[in-house]
Order: structure tokens, then sequence, then C-alpha cells
């Protein structure tokens, strides 16, 4: 199968932007802000940190009407992580599993298993949701650390403005812009189990125009064999134009190539291909247009299985939406838009080329009822020509006794449009030599779907302790999963599928919260905890779901003891599952519960900054799922210039 033509019209992209930007100046603004890292920032502050997700404007954590955490720049570069699973694995109310070296799955509340689809997980707003295979590709995100500005995560539906697959929650990673972060980074980082990270970022302005180039390669070996598993290289470029009056316009492109390993379910893949996008923003007050293609081809094996056939497959993504807000009598932020999506796909094993085309209109407002109470109200509608038409309400108010005391109180329903793989999969391998595995789709499914009641609360107690609280419950209907139709007869062991479909199945309840606090005792020192419950059933039965953990922990303290020297402990635990069965309920490898400690030192100099750490102290041997390779210690250094 040729190579499809938008992927080479990135990479064209790309060289404009560097060949029309010129030849790098190695400068670093003065006036760049750096903070040497995350508890440079008083607790008053991080209650007052500025997101954009929770409804597509900036506003306050604390006015958010729904739980959400910002993960700043200071904080990745605190951790020394090779990558951005590794830095929300310390997320209030995220589960973050490994599965390989350099395989995660990220989910919310319960609802994280092996090839977790939950989750729409966003880089600026632009959707990186493999709508395809229903997996987030961690591992070949366009992103270098060092361009990291934040990370927002929205936990509860988020349908209402991001449409199909915000289910559990919302991820979205923002980038720098060239103004924000000037001048050149590099950075190098490597452990003792066979990793390397190393990246290059640099951005300027000139006039009325500002641009960014920035690269990045990993790479990583396998935790069983120690051969080479991952390796992967990321280039991104952008380029804006001021167009005065609050106006800009702005082109922008990246590619991902290389190999890894995923486990989408429970069966190991490998993947060999590459990733590209297109994008092209336009702003001016409150009009905002903004055009993405996302592009992917890739060949599939299997090296868990006895076939060593591969399948190649390939999609493109063209989304467009444009929306439109204003502040009206004062009181009312108004924001509506659309957006119009057309997707293709095609697959070797299917003689069909899959096209669909979907809409969306949206509308939100949020009344400022007085100094203390805030409610808002959205809804958005999105057509699918598979499944149809779906409605996403929700309401929320925040009520503010003190301006460092927020409460509040949302209800939101979402879904999650089934995939390419759920609908149109037709194929088969042979599980042993003779013994043929059917896998196919049903054109007949229908969406997942969630709804949501949350309350929750955030504050300051004086200005040495915060505190954040939040309950929920979670109505999910029609969840889909591979169900086996027939199994083969002995000699095979028993539970061995002959034929499997993929069909809606469960309903389930979850019901949890989540508690934290963060303090102050001493200007050197800053403590923090966090827990997490959620108590998961099948609505018809009432019988407690194996998969999710009932409990997550976190303890962490983190040491200034001045000269720009840094010394963070961080205590991450995990209950093992009331019923850890894997597929068809076949236990592949125990998961019992777990409790890793991770160290980490860093010094901020002249530019620079030194980390060494050690992830898993003492050496835990644990698995995160059935199919996961145990964890090991893992030693890291990382360092990055700013020039």
């Amino acid at each position: 199968m040729s190579p499809n033509p938008p992927r080479w019209a990135a990479i064209a992209a790309l060289t404009a932007v560097a060949v029309g930007a010129g030849l790098p100046s190695v400068v670093r603004a003065d006036n760049q802000v750096e903070y040497s890292d995350f508890s440079e920032l008083d607790l008053e502050s991080l209650l007052n940190q500025t997101i954009v997700t929770a409804s597509k404007y900036a506003q306050k954590v604390s006015d958010s009407p729904v739980a959400a955490t910002v993960i700043t720049a200071e904080e990745i570069a605190a951790s020394g992580a090779r990558n951005i699973p590794e830095v929300l694995d310390r997320v209030p109310g995220l589960d973050v599993a490994q599965s390989t070296s350099s395989g995660y799955d990220v989910s919310a509340r319960g609802l994280n298993k092996e090839g977790s689809n939950t989750m729409l997980v966003m880089i600026d707003g632009r959707a990186v949701y493999l709508d395809l295979y229903s997996i987030t590709p961690w591992d070949q995100l366009p992103v270098a650390l060092e361009d990291i500005k934040a990370i927002e995560v929205i936990l509860g539906p988020g349908s209402v403005m991001y449409g199909a697959n915000a289910f559990a929650g919302v991820i979205n990673i923002i980038t720098f812009t060239p103004d924000e972060k000037p001048g050149t980074t590099a950075r190098v980082m490597a452990s003792d189990l066979g990793e390397a990270y190393g990246s290059l970022r640099h951005a300027e302005r000139r006039g009325a125009y500002a641009w960014k180039l920035t690269t990045a390669c990993d790479r990583s070996d396998s935790w069983q064999t120690g051969e080479l598993e991952t390796e992967i290289c990321r280039f991104t470029g952008s380029v804006a134009r001021d167009l005065g009056d609050d106006g800009q316009i702005a082109l922008s492109a990246g590619i991902t190539g290389g190999r890894s390993e995923m486990i989408p379910s429970g069966t190991h893949l490998a993947t060999r291909g590459n990733t590209s996008y297109l994008r092209a923003d336009f702003r001016r007050g409150g009009l905002e247009a903004r055009w993405y293609l996302n592009s992917i081809g890739a060949d599939l094996s299997s090296p868990s299985l006895f076939s060593t056939e591969k399948a190649y497959f390939e999609s493109d993504m063209h989304d467009i939406e444009i929306r439109h807000s204003s502040r009206l009598a004062e009181r009312h932020f108004f924001l509506y838009g659309a957006s119009l999506r057309h997707q293709s796909a095609d697959f070797e094993d299917s003689s069909d080329h899959v096209k669909t085309d979907s809409y969306a209109a949206f509308i939100h407002d949020e009344w400022r009822v007085d100094a203390k109470l805030t409610v808002s109200a959205g809804v958005r509608y999105d057509h699918h020509p598979q499944v149809g038409g779906h409605w996403a309400p929700r309401g929320g108010l925040v009520f503010k006794p003190h301006p460092d005391h927020a409460i509040r109180a949302t209800y939101s329903r979402a879904y999650r449009d089934p995939t390419y793989i759920e609908t149109y999969l037709d194929t088969s391998f042979e599980v042993l030599p003779g013994f043929p595995q059917v896998i196919r789709g049903d054109s007949g499914i229908q969406s997942e779907t969630i709804g949501a009641f949350e309350i929750g609360y955030q504050g300051l107690v004086g200005r040495d302790v915060l505190l954040q609280a939040a309950a929920f419950r979670n109505d999910l209907n029609d969840l889909i999963s591979p169900i086996p139709l027939a199994f083969y007869p002995p000699p095979l062991p028993a539970g061995v599928p002959a034929e499997i479909a993929f069909q809606n199945v469960y309903s389930w309840t979850a019901t949890g919260g989540e508690f934290g606090v963060q303090a102050d005792p001493w200007p050197w020192l800053r403590l923090g905890t966090w827990y997490a419950y959620v108590w998961l059933v099948d609505s018809d039965t009432e019988q407690q779901q194996g998969d999710a953990a009932v409990h997550h922990a976190n303890l962490s303290a983190a040491v200034k003891p001045g000269g720009g020297h840094n010394l963070q402990v961080v205590g991450r635990y995990r209950s093992a599952p009331p019923d850890p069965s894997g597929d068809f309920g076949v236990v592949a490898a125990p998961v019992a519960e777990q409790f890793l400690v991770d160290l980490t030192w860093s010094l901020v100099a002249e530019h620079r900054r030194l980390v060494l750490g050690a992830q898993n102290l003492f050496d835990e041997r644990v698995h995160d799922s059935v199919s996961a390779g145990a964890h090991r210690r893992r030693i890291i250094m990382s360092l990055a210039v700013d020039f």
C-alpha cells in the first residue's frame, strides 16, 4: 500500500516552517519566568491556577464546575520523567497502569484496563486519541516534554465540550507559545534499564512572526527480553503571525515515527509506522476557527502469537471547529460553536474503505449570579452516521462563601462511539498451528454512555494548608467488550475462544471520591497526600467488578535546603483488584497490592537542571495488570540546559 499523501504534506510543512523562519539564534530572553520546582508556587497560587479545558475558556481552578488538576512545567522538569504517563501517575483520581517498558493505560475512577479507551487526550485542544483502535498511543505523541507548559486533567464526563470519547475525563497537554518560552532548551535522559531520551527545542519572535521547532527521540528495552522494544522520534514545528486587535493566524505540523509495543486487549501488539498532523488556527476577538488533519499508517504484528503475518492499516481524520464567545451584561459568559469531522480507514484484512462523517453543535452559558454563586449550563449535540444522534448536557454550580473556599456540584452525560475495530473488523489468526481464532465487529453496536453526578470542595486553611475533596456516582451503560461466541474443545485448554465478537454487554455503577491535602509547615518543606476510592459494581447483579483497584493513595514530601537543591520522596499505593482475571477469566499473572517509593534529587543552577532519581526504590516486582511485565527499580539521570 502506498504512503498516504497527507503524511508527506506534514513533512513538507515542517520544512517550510524551518526554512521560512531562518536559522535559530541562540538567545535566551532575560524576562523568561522560571521555577526551580513546583514548590516555588505557593498554595494560594495552586488554588488559583488558570485552566482552559474545563469550559473552553480561561478560568481559575477554584471556579471550575468539574474536578480539575494542573500539572505545571516545573513539576514535569523536576520529575526527570521520560514520558507523560510518568507524571500523570500522581494526579488524584487517575489510574496509570504500565504494561511494557513504554506501554501505558490511563483512565479515571475505576475504568482503567488494558487497552483503556475512556479518556480523551488532546494536545493544545487537538485530539490524539486513536479512534481506529480506541486507545491513546502515549509513546507516539508528537510532543517534547520540554515544550509542555501544563497538563490539565479533568475528571468526569466531558462530551458537552468535546463530543465523543470524552467519557471518563479529558487530558489536555498545553504547549508553550514562542513568546512564553523563547530561546533554546536541550535535554538528555537515561536510565539503567536501557532507556534513553533526548530533545531539542528552539523558539523566537521576529516582529509580527513567532515560531518554534522541537525534536525528541527516545528508546527503551523490553522488560522480559532486554531487547530493543521502542524507538521513536518526533518532530514538530509551528509559525504564527499576529494580526493586531488580539488576532492571530497559525500553522503547525508534526510527525512521529518508529517502533513500539502496546497491549490493546491482553495481546502484545508490535507496531511500526508513523503518525502525523497538520493544523491551522485563526483567532480574532471572541471568534476562533481551527482545522486539523491527523494521519496514521502502521504495520501491526503480534510477537506473542504463532502467526508471523503482519497487518497494515492507515487512517485519516479531518476536524474543523468554529466557535464564538462573548460576555453579556457583564455577568454571562456565552460560548457557542459547531464542528465537522471526516474519518477514513483502511485495514489490510478488510475489503471495505470505511468513511464516516459526523457533525456537532454546542452552546454553553456561565452566569455569575453574584460574587459568591456561579451557575453554568451547556449542551452539545453530535450526529454519527452509524449510531445516530447524542445529546450531552452538563449543569453545574460553584458556591464560594469566601474567595479561598469553593463548593461545586455538577451533573453531566457523555458517550463513547464504537470504533472501526469494534464495528467493521473481520479477521482471524492462529492461536496455535491449525487453530484459527476469528474476531469480528458488529455493525449494529451502540455507543457507550455515562451519567455522572459529583460534588466537590477545595480551599485554603490559613495560608499553609490546601484541601481538596470530591464524591461522585457514575452510571455506565452499554459498555462494549469482546465476547467469546464459541470455544475450542480439547486438546486445547478450556476457555480458548474460537470466535469472538464485540458487543454491548455491561452496565456498571461506580461510586467513590478523592481527598487530598497539601501543607507548607515551613518555607523549605511541602507535604502532600491524597486518597482515592472507587466501588465498581454490575448494575444488574450488584457484583463487584474485578478490574478496578478500590484504593489508591499517594504520599509526598519535597525539601528545599537551598542553593538550588531539591529533594522529593513519593510513595504510591494501589490495592489489589478484587478479582484479578485476564481475558475470559484466565489468570495470566498475579496482581498484588503495591506500594512503590520514588526518590528524586535535582539541582538548578545557571540555566541548568540536573535530576537524579530512583523509581521503585526498593525494587518491588509487582504487576499493574494480568498481562503486564513486573516493575523493577529504575535509576534515572537527566540534564537540561537553557541557552
